[in-house]
C-alpha cells in the first residue's frame, strides 16, 4: 500500500479507533465504580444481603447501566476476585518462581505487602460464604502456572507436585489471614520469611526430584 493510501486509510479509521477508545474508557470507569460501591457495602453487610438496587444506589448508577455490564452480582465480585488475582500471579510470573522454587522470596514479600495494602478488601473476602470459592479459584490460577513445570520435566512426581500446590495455596492463604486478623503482630519481614521457609522446604522435594 502506497504512503498516501496508508495516510488515507489512517484518516479514514481513526474517528471509529477514537470513539472505540472512549467507550472503552467509559465502560471502565462504570465497571470501577460499581466494584467500588460493592466493596463499600460489604464493611456492613455480606454478599447475599446485598441488592441490585442497592448496589446501584451506592455506584449512583441506574439498573439498566448494571445490566449492561452484569447479569447478577455474583458477576462483580467474579471480577473483583480475578482482578487481584491477576495482579498477584503477575508478582509470580515476574519473579520467575516457576523456576526457582527455592527462593520464592521476591515473590512472597510483594505478596505481603499488596495484602497489607488491601487488608481490608482481604479480610472482607476471607470473611464472607465466597471465601472457599476465591480459594479454589486461586489454587486452579496456581496450578494452570505451576503445570508448566510439570510439562517441562515429566520426571517429576505429578501427584506429590499437584497436593504441594493444594498445601501451599491453602497455607499461605491461611496464614495471611490469621495474620491480617491478630492485627499484624508479626512484622512483615519476619511473617514473609516464615512463609518462605515452609514453602521453599516443600519445594526442596520437588526440586530434587529434577536431579
Amino acid at each position: 500500500m502506497a504512503n498516501s493510501a496508508k495516510i488515507v486509510f489512517y484518516y479514514s479509521i481513526k474517528p471509529i479507533m477514537t470513539k472505540n477508545a472512549k467507550k472503552d474508557r467509559r465502560i471502565g470507569r462504570t465497571k470501577k465504580m460499581i466494584k467500588a460501591a460493592l466493596l463499600d457495602l460489604l464493611q456492613g453487610q455480606k454478599i447475599n444481603q446485598i441488592s441490585i438496587t442497592e448496589l446501584c444506589d451506592q455506584a449512583d448508577i441506574n439498573r439498566k447501566t448494571f445490566y449492561n455490564h452484569y447479569s447478577d452480582i455474583r458477576g462483580v465480585i467474579d471480577e473483583i476476585e480475578d482482578d487481584y488475582i491477576s495482579k498477584y500471579l503477575s508478582y509470580l510470573d515476574k519473579e520467575n518462581i516457576l523456576y526457582d522454587l527455592a527462593d520464592p522470596y521476591p515473590f512472597i514479600r510483594r505478596l505481603t505487602d499488596e495484602i497489607e495494602q488491601n487488608a481490608n478488601i482481604y479480610l472482607m473476602v476471607t470473611k464472607t460464604d465466597e471465601s472457599l470459592y476465591l480459594k479454589e479459584k486461586i489454587k486452579n490460577q496456581l496450578s494452570k502456572h505451576l503445570n508448566i513445570i510439570s510439562q517441562q520435566k515429566p520426571q517429576i512426581d505429578r501427584e506429590f507436585f499437584l497436593f504441594y500446590i493444594d498445601f501451599i495455596t491453602a497455607g499461605i492463604a491461611a496464614v495471611y489471614e490469621q495474620w491480617l486478623v491478630s492485627n499484624k503482630q508479626m512484622n512483615k519481614e519476619k511473617l514473609s520469611k516464615l512463609i518462605c521457609e515452609v514453602v521453599s522446604n516443600g519445594s526442596k522435594i520437588v526440586i530434587q526430584s529434577l536431579t
